[in-house]
C-alpha cells in the first residue's frame, strides 16, 4: 500500500489497467517471467502430472521473488500487482478461504475472476548465462543471446581468460548444450 500512496495510484486502477510491457526493467521482466513461468509449471503440474506437493513450492518461489522486487515506477507496480494478482488466484486453489480472502482484500472480484494463463511473450528471454567447462569442472560462465551460433559459443568460450589457462592440451571434444553450457574437453 505504501507503493500505492507514493504513486498516488489507487487499487481501483491497478485493477482495471491493462499490462504495457514496453520498455520494462531488467527485474519486472524477470518478475514477469517468474510469473509466467509458474503458471505454466502448476498448469503442468495438475493438470499432466497430478502432482499436488511441486505446485506449492512453485508458489513459495514466486512469493520470494515478488518480496524481493521493488517497484520503481506506475509501469512495474503494474508488473507486481499482476504478479501478486495470478499468485493469489493459484493460492486459491490449495487454500481458498486465505486465497480469496486476500483478493477481496486487493478489492477483486472472487466470482468473477479467471484463472490466470501463460502469455508466451513473458517466456522469452534477451539473454541467458551458459556455463562453460572444461573437462567437467566449471571455468567461468558467459551472457548470451538464446539463439546464437554454437561455433562462435565455442570460440567465445576458448577466449575467456579464466578457461583459457585451463586448455593446455589438444582440445578432444567440444559440446554446446543449447542455451546451457558449453563443455570442452582437453588431452594433455
Amino acid at each position: 500500500m505504501q507503493a500505492l500512496t507514493a504513486a498516488n495510484i489507487s487499487i481501483d486502477t491497478l485493477n482495471s489497467a491493462t499490462l504495457n510491457t514496453d520498455g520494462l526493467s531488467k527485474e519486472a521482466k524477470n518478475l514477469r517471467r517468474k510469473t509466467h513461468e509458474t503458471i505454466a509449471k502448476i498448469d503442468s503440474d495438475l493438470g499432466d502430472r497430478l502432482a499436488l506437493n511441486t505446485p506449492v513450492s512453485s508458489l513459495m518461489e514466486l512469493a520470494n521473488e515478488l518480496t524481493s522486487f521493488n517497484a520503481s515506477s506506475e509501469q512495474e507496480l503494474h508488473v507486481k500487482h499482476e504478479a501478486l494478482t495470478n499468485l493469489l488466484i493459484m493460492l486459491s486453489v490449495y487454500a481458498p478461504h486465505v486465497g480469496e480472502h486476500l483478493l477481496e482484500q486487493l478489492g477483486l472480484d472472487t466470482l468473477t475472476l479467471d484463472y490466470p494463463t501463460v502469455d508466451e511473450s513473458a517466456l522469452v528471454q534477451d539473454m541467458i548465462t551458459m556455463v562453460v567447462q572444461v573437462n567437467g569442472k566449471m571455468r567461468g560462465k558467459m551472457d548470451v543471446a538464446p539463439n546464437s551460433d554454437p561455433e562462435q559459443l565455442k570460440e567465445q568460450a576458448r577466449t575467456m581468460e579464466s578457461v583459457a589457462k585451463f586448455i593446455t592440451g589438444e582440445i578432444k571434444k567440444e559440446i554446446v548444450v543449447p542455451n546451457k553450457l558449453v563443455n570442452i574437453v582437453v588431452v594433455g
